[in-house]
């Protein structure tokens, strides 16, 4: 469970280790909360073309990208 803030928290800058550290855990709870809940809707809506589970895939990594870009650290 500790590995992922070890791993995150050296690329990071100082001051932003306690946005990172609530943006990943707001992630994971999210995720965890939402993720099989917009699939199966999405499955659902398709039929049996599951291809439509990666386009929900893909909008939620779009929709993370303009909140994680702020916390990017460019050295």
């Amino acid at each position: 469970m500790s590995l992922a803030y070890a791993l995150l928290m050296p690329m990071m800058p100082r001051g932003a280790h306690g946005a990172v550290t609530g943006l990943y855990s707001l992630s994971r709870g999210v995720g965890t909360s939402l993720g099989p809940l917009l699939a199966g809707v999405a499955i659902e809506a398709a039929g049996e073309d599951y291809r439509w589970t990666w386009v929900v895939c893909g909008a939620a990594i779009l929709v993370s990208i303009p909140v994680m870009a702020p916390l990017r650290d460019d050295r």
